[in-house]
């Protein structure tokens, strides 16, 4: 009987029929996004500062892969291989070039942890602690400012702010003052937009 009645339904009835079921089974598993609270233009607007606050994040991630790859790089020039085959086993390499290793070896932690004698090692550290240092006031910062001054120009700052950071590598590696290329804009973008917002917030009361 059930085959029967199926055989009766329109083509168009069961199209729909299946397509509500699709529909049933999405919201299900995958509910739709609300509607914004403010119209498309006005979230359009803050595209600048979201695309600033994304290049950061790559940045520090970019800091992050060379300062483990520096470490790991070191260990496999400074640490004697038969060392690492006696803690390891068979002496396996891995597709980045490098040999495994026991972190908690002292061989190992004396060089990834605390080394303060390999400019490499100590560059890698610096780019990532200095940058990870400035990323809340900075990303806090831009983010006051295109809220309660504006979008558009936290998109200038922000750019300025990337380039700078984008440059520690290079000027850390050439030393005092040139260091400073890098690092004092970076500040003076952060008080900036401190500044701005806390002014914005005295018009507005």
């Amino acid at each position: 009987r059930a085959l029967r009645r199926a055989e009766r339904i329109p083509p168009e009835k069961a199209l729909r029929m299946a397509a509500a079921s699709v529909e049933w089974l999405r919201d299900g598993f995958w509910p739709r996004a609300s509607p914004p609270a403010c119209a498309h233009a006005e979230l359009a607007r803050y595209a600048g500062p979201a695309y600033v606050t994304v290049a950061m994040f790559a940045l520090y991630y970019i800091f992050l892969l060379f300062q483990t790859y520096s470490k790991l790089y070191l260990l496999n020039k400074r640490t004697p291989p038969a060392a690492a085959g006696r803690a390891l086993g068979p002496r396996l390499r891995t597709a980045l070039g490098v040999q495994p290793y026991r972190y908690h070896d002292p061989v190992t932690a004396a060089i990834k942890y605390g080394n303060t004698l390999d400019p490499l090692a100590i560059l890698g550290d610096r780019m990532v602690g200095n940058t990870l240092e400035q990323l809340s006031p900075f990303l806090g910062s831009l983010w006051l400012y295109s809220i309660f001054v504006g979008p558009e120009r936290a998109w200038l700052t922000g750019s300025v702010y990337i380039g700078s950071r984008a440059l520690y590598p290079a000027l850390f590696w050439a030393g005092s003052p040139w260091i400073l290329l890098s690092t004092v804009p970076g500040y003076a973008i952060i008080w900036y937009h401190l500044g701005a917002t806390l002014y914005a917030l005295q018009a507005l009361s």
